[in-house]
């Protein structure tokens, strides 16, 4: 048995695949495998990839029909024979002593996941916005009990954490197929059963932002893949249910679907918005009523009075509320023809505002 299985999935990636895989081969612990799932490349990933695995046994290539990342990862997790899995994507790169570092430190704190912190480099001008930098920063240092506060305070990424695969083997967790969001389901998932976790402050991995990376698309307008997310809180929740954990889970549950809903339809036009209301709807009618009547005191849907396609009126109502503080974020308007916002109330914290026309009428500290 191989101490650590490092998982790639890899779909036209020869700009950048070499300097990954040198990475990899060059570690300063030895006992790995890599196992890269060619998701049906066009350019030259795989004949790169022959060429390494010809100087490296202990890379791995397996090559499947353009499938996407999540039946790539899943087909790693089916063929994976180390004692922990580590994940990388195929235009990152690690330190020399990541894999050394996470390993030493899974075992000698006998908890269940490790995360590090990592280098991020912008390849180009992304259009992706510089606030988002700090949602890649660890908020914890050292031993932490795994509590829903700290789930939801840890990013979901992958690539900078190392996970017990007895522990993914005992719960059968998988990568949701069909859509986007697998990384977040699948740390979900993991996070939910496991028990402690431990934070590294060193930055032993290297991310490449790239403007048109699947993270890239969630901000542009047309991107679809905001959609995915709802659909991968779906699939969490169905998991949940077959543990048995949906009760034990479902105050945190009910935090992590407003919050990734908030962070999705902030990206969102109106017709898009609409769309995700649709979806949650149809959730909705799976869940339990009270569940489903806490969820929807938050989560309300945008009316508008049209004639035809041209909207005259519409009427938003939005509550956030936020984690730590616990403070309750508001917005109500009502906007006339799309532009002029004839009535909005909003609340920060305890500061409460009222405009009319964009002129403010009111302003109140509760």
């Amino acid at each position: 048995m191989t101490e650590i299985s490092i998982i790639i999935p890899i779909y036209n990636a020869e700009k950048y695949l070499p300097k990954c895989l040198d990475a990899l081969i060059n570690q300063t612990y030895k006992d790995i495998e890599i196992i890269c799932i060619n998701d049906g490349s066009t350019d030259n990933s795989l004949k790169i990839l022959n060429q390494y695995s010809l100087q490296d046994k202990r890379i791995k290539v397996q090559t499947q029909a353009n499938s996407g990342p999540a039946i790539a990862r899943n087909l790693g997790l089916k063929i994976a024979t180390g004692k922990y899995l580590m994940f990388c994507d195929s235009d990152d790169w690690y330190e020399p002593d990541m894999c050394e570092v996470m390993h030493k430190t899974i075992i000698s704190q006998k908890v269940d996941v490790v995360v590090c912190g990592c280098h991020i480099i912008e390849e180009d001008d992304n259009g992706r916005p510089q606030g988002e930098l700090a949602y890649y920063q660890n908020k914890y240092e050292k031993l932490q009990d795994i509590t829903p506060k700290l789930i939801k305070n840890t990013n979901v990424l992958l690539w900078n954490k190392i996970f017990k695969n007895s522990l993914i083997q005992r719960y059968n967790i998988k990568f949701p197929i069909g859509y986007m969001g697998e990384d977040s389901c699948f740390y979900w998932q993991y996070m939910s059963v496991a028990q402690t976790a431990y934070y590294l402050s060193d930055k032993l991995y290297n991310y490449l932002r790239r403007g048109n990376s699947i993270m890239g698309q969630v901000f542009s307008k047309s991107g679809q893949v905001k959609y995915d997310t709802l659909y991968a809180l779906e699939y969490y929740y169905k998991f949940l249910c077959s543990h048995k954990l949906q009760h034990q889970k479902s105050e945190l549950f009910k935090d992590l679907y407003i919050e990734n809903w908030h962070f999705c339809t902030s990206f969102m036009t109106e017709k898009q918005y609409d769309k995700a209301y649709k979806i949650f709807k149809q959730f909705c009618e799976t869940l339990p009523q009270e569940q489903a009547k806490q969820l929807k005191q938050i989560i309300k849907p945008h009316y508008a009075l049209r004639i035809g396609n041209f909207k005259i009126m519409e009427f938003s109502s939005q509550k956030f509320i936020e984690e730590g503080s616990k403070q309750l974020y508001f917005d109500m308007r009502l906007t006339l023809f799309s532009k002029i916002n004839l009535f909005n109330i909003s609340q920060k914290k305890s500061l409460l505002r009222g405009k009319i026309l964009g002129l403010c009428v009111f302003k109140m500290k509760k």
